[in-house]
């Protein structure tokens, strides 16, 4: 789907969640949550281009370690990245260093050859990003936004 029904759609959204703030809009109108209206436009929208690109790029690069949306527990080695692992508890600044230069710490007991890659030489900085859009839509929507609460200040 290109931008500009996605965008209409937002902008309507916007649109009618300001009226939220208007005090007495309407007698007969009630109070609308904009909070609860962009949500609810979100969940009719089909998935991003970038979410569909990072489906793509997460089956080839990523899925035959990680997982996909479903199974495992938070103890996997690799680490699941679905709503049973961890990886919302980390702010995308830290995965986009995961992911483009591999793990921190190299983690003892696993071998060289499981250990996690950097994939900078195999994804572009775009592909990066589609992959984590791909990957929050694995998550519920109190990780989500617990993870982007955890973003703001850690990547400054």
């Amino acid at each position: 789907m290109n931008g500009r029904p996605r965008l209409a759609l937002a902008l309507i959204a916007g649109a009618l969640a300001l009226t939220a703030d208007i005090p007495d809009a309407h007698p007969l109108m009630p109070a609308l949550d904009p909070r609860g209206l962009v949500a609810t436009v979100a969940d009719l929208l089909p998935p991003s281009d970038r979410e569909s690109e990072g489906l793509r790029l997460y089956q080839i690069h990523c899925a035959s370690c990680h997982g996909g949306p479903f199974g495992g527990n938070a103890s996997d080695y690799p680490p699941r990245h679905n709503a049973v692992g961890h990886t919302w508890q980390h702010a995308d600044c830290d995965l986009v260093a995961i992911i483009r230069d591999g793990p921190p710490t190299i983690r003892a007991g696993i071998a060289p050859s499981q250990q996690m890659p950097a994939f900078r030489e195999r994804l572009s900085t775009e592909g990066i990003h589609d992959v984590l859009a791909y990957i929050k839509t694995m998550w519920t929507d109190q990780q989500r936004a617990a993870q982007i609460a955890n973003t703001s200040p850690s990547c400054r």
